[in-house]
């Protein structure tokens, strides 16, 4: 089954917005925030490392990372 935007944003009791100064912090704080159960994740285009860290974020295992600005 597909999940719609609003299926996922209403399947997530808190979405933190994330902005990753240093491309090392991205994968290892979606896994801590996953396994936190807190899943749905939004990255900011604000910093230079944002597209990487978007990538990056999105093979974690459970992680729905979606982009803002």
């Amino acid at each position: 089954m597909t999940m719609t935007l609003l299926d996922i944003m209403r399947s997530a009791s808190v979405i933190p917005v994330i902005a990753i100064d240093d491309p090392e912090h991205a994968v290892p704080l979606a896994r801590a925030l996953v396994a936190g159960g807190i899943c749905v994740l939004a990255v900011t285009l604000r910093r230079a490392h944002g597209l990487g860290a978007i990538r990056a974020m999105a093979r974690v295992p459970g992680a729905i990372v979606g982009v803002g600005t």
